[in-house]
């Protein structure tokens, strides 16, 4: 049923945006804790939520693997310095472990 919830969350955040959705999976999980040691599958899909409903505010979401870790960097660090985007230290954090667990390597 939890695995239901989030298929379905995530359909509903990403249905306008263009990006692909992305099922997370313990291989997901897995490869994050090598850069996020302890991040779970409940941390991973908050920053999914979190990027959905932020980022698409203004503009068409980008699926993660769209580009590599660095240019995700720039562009995170661009945008959630911006005064409308209005993005805590805490959800930039959450939507970067998302974003680079499925960036380009």
């Amino acid at each position: 049923m939890k695995k239901v919830t989030i298929i379905a969350s995530s359909l509903l955040l990403f249905a306008c945006g263009g990006a692909k959705i992305i099922t997370i999976s313990q291989a997901d999980v897995t490869r994050a804790a090598i850069k996020y040691p302890g991040i779970t599958s409940e941390q991973l899909v908050e920053g999914q939520k979190l990027y959905a409903v932020n980022c698409a505010k203004c503009h068409t979401l980008h699926a993660p693997g769209k580009f590599g870790q660095k240019r995700w960097n720039h562009e995170i660090d661009e945008m959630s310095g911006k005064e409308y985007a209005n993005i805590d230290a805490k959800t930039k954090e959450s939507i970067t472990k998302y974003i680079l667990t499925f960036a380009k390597q």
